[in-house]
């Protein structure tokens, strides 16, 4: 019998112990609190050092799911100039995300900054926790603040943007959850910039969820953005499969569950992600200009009508515009843009390819006289005060005139501007000599870092 009461009493001993353990949740948090408090200073110290122990510290961050870890995470961690050491602070922060009081201390960080259109860096960081947050209420009001910032069109698009240009930063499912929740927000299908912002992010960050996410986007979305998906797609899978969504919803089916990305390679800035196998270059397959495609739904043709293009380099640049404008199906809206010392703009707005707009574009076209300078930022510009998703540049001489003549000036100005517009500028070069001189180099990077193709004629 004492046997029996010596296991009883030991198993009501188990029990109390367990309902201990329970009720002390505030206490062991304090713990928690404490020995990150005892820890901090080394780990900070750290953060400071060589890379492999910056790694390191975010590491023995994990082990402390607080407020004040996720305080150092986010203004130490986050702001470090090694991308790995920001990749691995958010990778723990997005785990963090799962405990109520640091998505508390992460709604309080974003503040009034995110309702005045003020945000500050660690703002975007931190709707994008909330966003990943596996928190219902935490992650509900992520979304109303994003909703909130779209319903001010001038400022809430650019904090958007913004925001899915932080998260193209990160990697795999962390990063690819709150971009698929932006999908769901009104502005994502109406503003063409918010849209491709958000689908060139997906194409960043290497998640098979955000593959996921661009195949059943493509039964909904034409244009750049189409192009922007099946170019991804094609060069992930080594597969040319085209435009249709249904031919690319067997493909991830059959290969989703063994899939592996490939390694990342480098890229330009402003260029879509190049991570997979190389695809030969195949001919455009409806309507081009110079054999690029275009594939745009809103297109913007740029032709240089200086003196130096006088002659048979005018005759065809004439002819290959025609040709093209000629080709557009009738659902694209078009603009043709002249300039030398001035720009001439055809049309105030850009207008269906109707057959007798195209019409009309041709008897402009062919009328264009020739004048002195290349006023090539004046025409950029005014292209980009459209409401366009691709320019077509022609051009046979590096800047002169105009408001600003340094080539990098051009492409700075431009590329920034560009930023929140999300159009494509390809550039088409004639006669541009050797490779790497100044006039190659100014329409190469140009092109590269406005998401464009930059196509050398020989003329």
């Amino acid at each position: 019998m004492s046997r029996e009461l010596a296991i009883i009493t030991s198993r009501f001993t188990v029990l109390l112990l367990c309902i201990a353990l329970q009720g002390s949740g505030v206490a062991q948090e304090r713990d928690v609190a404490a020995e990150f408090k005892a820890a901090k200073g080394g780990i900070t110290s750290q953060l400071r050092g060589k890379k492999s122990n910056r790694l390191e510290a975010v590491r023995k961050v994990e082990a402390f799911p607080t407020p004040e870890a996720a305080k150092l995470l986010l203004h130490q961690g986050m702001s470090n100039t090694d991308e790995e050491v920001r990749r691995a602070s958010f990778d723990v922060l997005v785990k963090f995300s799962r405990d109520n009081e640091v998505c508390t201390f992460l709604r309080a960080t974003i503040g009034k900054h995110w309702t005045q259109g003020k945000p500050q860096p660690e703002t975007f960081v931190c709707i994008a926790l909330l966003l990943a947050s596996e928190l219902p209420d935490f992650q509900a009001e992520a979304i109303a603040l994003v909703k909130e910032a779209a319903e001010h069109p001038a400022s809430g698009r650019i904090i958007l943007i913004t925001l899915a240009d932080e998260l193209s930063n990160f990697r795999g499912n962390n990063a690819a959850r709150p971009l698929i929740e932006l999908m769901d927000v009104p502005l994502f299908e109406e503003d063409f910039a918010f849209r491709r912002a958000v689908e060139q992010a997906l194409t960043q960050v290497r998640s098979k969820s955000a593959v996921t996410a661009l195949i059943r986007l493509l039964t909904l979305v034409k244009g750049e953005v189409r192009s922007d998906i099946v170019r991804y797609l094609t060069e992930l899978s080594g597969q040319q499969l085209g435009l249709e969504a249904a031919a690319w919803q067997d493909w991830w089916q059959q290969n989703e569950t063994k899939f592996e990305f490939p390694p990342e390679r480098k890229i330009g800035a402003g260029g879509l992600a190049n991570l997979g196998p190389q695809v030969p270059k195949r001919p455009a397959a409806g309507p081009s200009y110079y054999g690029l495609e275009l594939s745009g739904a809103k297109l913007i043709f740029i032709i240089d009508a200086s003196g130096s293009m006088n002659g048979p380099r005018i005759i065809a640049a004439k002819r290959e515009l025609v040709r093209a404008i000629e080709g557009l199906p009738g659902d694209v809206e078009f603009n043709v843009i002249a300039f030398n010392s001035r720009t001439y703009v055809w049309q105030s707005k850009l207008v269906p390819a109707s057959g007798e707009n195209k019409q009309n574009a041709m008897y402009f076209v062919a009328a264009l006289g020739l004048a002195n300078q290349t006023a090539s930022y004046d025409a950029l510009d005014a292209a980009l005060q459209f409401d366009g998703e691709a320019i077509y540049f022609l051009t046979d001489g590096a800047p002169v005139g105009g408001k600003i003549t340094n080539p990098p000036d051009i492409i700075r100005a431009i590329t920034q501007r560009n930023r929140f517009r999300r159009m494509t500028i390809n550039s088409l070069g004639i006669g541009v000599g050797q490779p790497g001189n100044t006039f190659d180099t100014f329409l190469s990077v140009l092109a590269q870092q406005n998401f464009g193709a930059y196509e050398r004629v020989d003329q």
